[in-house]
């Protein structure tokens, strides 16, 4: 079984081996989701466009690992990606738990960190390839609250599911 790339771009490979193709991120070791938790039992999300699927995302604050600094760990990077993204901070965050988000199109590694205690403490709104608002929810409304996105049109991406499942484990 050899791999052959199909195509090669800035930040993405294609990569076909025998029957099956798939994609492969350049520049980064993986990614990271970050579940934040304010002190209140709010959750921290963000909602970005997203090309793939033509519309406004929510989701919960991620980002690569290792992308500007090749030192970085996936806790760094989550620390980073939170404060970056949404303007708050963690006082504790939980060790980080690894899976594939879509073992069939990726091999992207994606750590999962529950943060506990955020706190904002600066603007937020992601980098300046970026367009974020950051949005503030009860976490006993998380699922209304989900429904009323849906319902405007956005798209709801799957890391708030396996983030919620994060919550209930480490709280």
């Amino acid at each position: 079984m050899s791999d052959e790339i199909k195509f090669e771009g800035k930040f993405l490979k294609v990569i076909k081996t025998d029957h099956w193709e798939w994609v492969q991120r350049k520049g980064c070791t993986g990614a990271c989701v970050i579940v934040p938790l304010t002190a209140n039992n709010e959750l921290v999300l963000v909602e970005q466009y997203r090309y793939p699927v033509k519309a406004n995302c929510i989701e919960f604050p991620a980002g690569l690992v290792a992308d500007i600094d090749k030192e970085e760990t996936p806790q760094l990077s989550a620390q980073r990606e939170l404060l970056e993204e949404t303007g708050y901070q963690a006082v504790s965050m939980s060790s980080g738990e690894a899976m594939y988000s879509s073992a069939g199109l990726t091999d992207e590694l994606t750590t999962v960190f529950v943060a506990y205690g955020c706190e904002k403490v600066a603007e937020g709104g992601g980098d300046d390839t970026e367009d974020i608002t950051v949005h503030v929810v009860p976490l006993e409304e998380i699922y209304d609250w989900i429904h009323k996105m849906r319902g405007e049109g956005k798209a709801i991406s799957s890391n708030i599911f396996y983030g919620l499942n994060f919550v209930k484990d480490y709280q």
